[in-house]
Parts: C-alpha cells; structure tokens; sequence
C-alpha cells in the first residue's frame, strides 16, 4: 500500500474488487472535509455526485423550501465499515454489487446540508418544533368525549412513532430555504 486514494472497482459478473485509479483531487477533497482516511484499506462512500443533484434541485426553487429525510450520519460518527447495503424485492440481502440488487447507502447529511447552506435537524426534533409532541391525551377526556379521546390516543401515539429516537425519530431533515432574486 503506498497510502494513495484509490477508487474501488467492481467487476458485477464475479463481484470481484480491484483498486482503480487514483481518486480525483475533487473526491480528495470531499473526503478530507467530510470523510477523513485514518488508516490504509478504510472505505468511505463519497457524496459529490448526490451534493450536486441535490443542490442543483435546490435551486430551482423560487421561493420555499426543500426537504430531504434519510437516516444518515454526520462526521463525528461516520461508519467505519461505511453503509452499503443490498435490497432485493424489498428485503435487504448480504452486500452484492452484481447489478441484480438495489443497494443503497446512508447519506453523510451534514455534507447534504452543506451544499445548499441549509439547515439540519432529527426528525424528532423538527417534529416537535411543529407541535408534534406524542403525549398522551388527559384520561378524563375518556369520560367527556370517549370518540374524541380514541382519536387523541390514536394520533398521540402515530406522533410518538414518528418521534422515536432509535426508529423514525432518528432519520435526518435537511432543509433548504429559498427566495427568489426579485425580492
């Protein structure tokens, strides 16, 4: 190993792994900012491609908003093994990259949230900042309005199920504000 980024090559028929070139100084760059190398043979999962789209979305927004939700990850606490994974029909399988899987990988959403100098929250938090709380509604409400408590209840706990630190409430928003240049 002489310590150069390298690109890694899959060949899909065998799914056998080379190193390729050098990495571009583009995708050096990214991962010095967002992604740092610590060892030989670590592996990050580089977001140029996605950061682009994405910004280039954003800005063809007059005035508003753009959100994106994904259960990334922020640099402090990038995967070390990275997050690939396969999906077929539905269920995800052990990693295979031989073109017959989806596979997806989580998003390094401060780096997303970078590129169009947009805001970053958990779910649970933005949610809240809504009203969105999943406290139960008071018992007594059981005797005065039985239906109307039933329907409280019920939206208390779709509320907490969106607001669940290790389940939805963990996914990531990224939000973009936008106003128009006339302004």
């Amino acid at each position: 190993m002489d310590g150069t980024v390298r690109i890694v090559e899959v060949q899909p028929s065998t799914l056998e792994e080379r190193l390729g070139d050098r990495a571009s100084d583009e995708v050096c760059g990214w991962l010095d900012r967002w992604w740092p190398l610590d060892e030989p043979g670590q592996r990050a999962e580089v977001g140029i491609t996605r950061e682009t789209w994405w910004a280039a979305l954003c800005d063809r927004v007059g005035d508003g908003v753009t959100l994106a939700i994904d259960y990334g990850h922020l640099r402090s606490r990038r995967p070390v093994g990275g997050t690939l994974a396969s999906y077929r029909s539905g269920r995800e399988q052990a990693l295979s990259l031989d073109g017959g899987h989806d596979v997806t990988a989580h998003v390094a959403v401060d780096a997303l949230a970078a590129a169009v100098h947009g805001s970053l929250a958990t779910q649970r938090d933005a949610l809240r900042e809504l009203g969105v709380s999943g406290v139960r509604p008071p018992l007594s409400l059981a005797s005065t309005d039985p239906q109307g408590y039933v329907r409280a209840l019920s939206a208390a706990g779709d509320a907490a199920d969106l607001t669940e630190p290790s389940g939805l409430g963990g996914f990531w928003w990224v939000l973009g504000r936008h106003l128009s240049s006339a302004l």
